[in-house]
């Protein structure tokens, strides 16, 4: 199974052996919401030992956007991206949603192998870290939820090996 453990903008879990595809709704009870103007969210999480990642990892964030501003009256009128998300992975960029229109969409991002393994943890946990900035300017009074739904994927095409048993790695769970 999978343990997940939420508190206030983290989550960590452990992903079980599953399939290429993994769920938010595997490790997730709920959506994520993040309120503008600044937000963010982080997901730690770890993969069971016997996998070696292989190329065509994607993330696909399934998220519901919803905005309203009040422009002051007069002639100025809103152009442009309402904001971003960024999304890292162990503090290395791994993609930009640029907010253009509310409503439900899917975002798709490919994540090379090679973004697992640069910037590794000490801890042997993946971070992945969703941060929402939507402040436009002082002259909008605008409200921003960006909600990322628990049917948003990340799929992880991998190899079953055998795990490292050396015991230089000790404690390390095998």
């Amino acid at each position: 199974g999978v343990d997940a453990q939420s508190a206030t903008s983290e989550t960590q879990v452990g992903l079980s052996q599953t399939g290429d595809v993994i769920s938010f709704s595997q490790f997730l009870n709920e959506d994520i919401y993040l309120n503008g103007p600044f937000d963010a969210e982080n997901l730690y999480f770890s993969l069971p030992p016997n996998w070696r990642l292989l190329s065509g990892i994607t993330l696909n964030i399934a998220a519901n956007v919803t905005f309203n501003n009040s422009a002051p009256t007069g002639d100025t009128v809103f152009q442009g991206s309402a904001g971003s998300v960024k999304l890292f992975l162990n503090d290395a960029i791994i993609g930009v949603i640029s907010i253009d229109q509310a409503g439900d969409n899917v975002y798709q991002f490919e994540i090379p192998v090679e973004a697992f393994t640069a910037n590794a943890r000490a801890d042997g946990l993946y971070q992945l870290r969703l941060l929402l900035e939507s402040g436009w300017t002082c002259e909008f009074d605008e409200n921003m939820l960006f909600l990322v739904r628990t049917t948003s994927t990340i799929v992880l095409p991998h190899d079953s090996i055998s795990p490292d048993t050396s015991l230089l790695n000790f404690p390390s769970p095998l």
